[in-house]
């Protein structure tokens, strides 16, 4: 079996890699074969999480539009035959109402 594509963790609207790019293996937990590999968040891809996540709040509807952040948690999704997953963060994740 080969390994899907090194997942990535979304930090102010991008989906990026650890800063220093270590990783560390996912387990299937029934029977303890590794299954992918996810991004090893370094202190600093910490303090741009809480640096981002605190814009968000404080400048846009994020804490006041629930709509929008239904809309935010619900588009990671996995793309259909692709076996890849798919973030379409500019299409569902807007505050414009374009």
């Amino acid at each position: 079996m080969s390994l899907p594509p090194p997942a990535q963790q979304l930090v102010d609207g991008k989906l990026v890699g650890a800063a220093d790019g270590s990783t560390y293996p996912v387990l299937n937990p029934a029977t303890g074969q590794e299954i992918g590999v996810a991004p090893d968040a370094t202190a600093g891809d910490l303090e741009a999480a809480i640096a981002a996540a605190r814009r968000a709040f404080d400048e846009s509807d994020w804490s006041t539009d629930t709509g929008l952040r239904v809309r935010c948690l619900a588009a990671p999704r996995k793309t259909p035959g692709a076996g890849e997953w798919e973030y379409s963060s500019r299409k569902w994740c807007s505050t414009s109402q374009a």
